[in-house]
């Protein structure tokens, strides 16, 4: 009996022990659950803030490329106008030309028919002057 009595006592405070024990594993896993809990959120929260910078980023970039499309469009219409400009120009540059050189050809062709007329008004006065000094001499002789 007496020996049952301190088996007793013995389970009793191995039960009280282990209850300890229990409660103190139960603690423990408890604060590193509240731990890893708390790290999980800590690391989702700034998960997302990451994400949310790098969405900024994303929608900064776009903005920027979208401004050097139109930046690109504008340039593109300006060089067209500038070409279209440009061969207009030389168009009328050929044009003016081409006008310049006619009025020039057919001054000269005016100045040579004038200057055919007057040498053929002199030769047919130079032609009607040896006939009449021919027509002279015919007579005197």
């Amino acid at each position: 009996r007496v020996e049952l009595e301190t088996l007793r006592d013995q389970f009793r405070k191995m039960g009280s022990d282990v209850s300890r024990r229990c409660e103190e594993v139960e603690m423990s896993c408890n604060q590193r659950m509240a731990s890893v809990q708390e790290a999980a959120l800590t690391a989702a929260r700034e998960l997302w803030e990451e994400h949310q910078g790098v969405v900024v980023e994303c929608k900064a970039s776009l903005a920027s490329l979208q401004q050097i499309l139109e930046a690109k469009d504008k340039i593109a219409a300006q060089l067209q106008s500038l070409q279209q400009q440009q061969r207009d120009d030389d168009k009328q540059e050929l044009l003016t030309r081409l006008q310049h050189g006619q009025e020039a050809l057919l001054s000269r062709a005016s100045d040579f028919e004038a200057s055919l007329s007057a040498e053929q008004a002199a030769r047919l006065e130079a032609q009607r002057a040896t006939d009449m000094h021919a027509g002279r001499r015919g007579v005197a002789l």
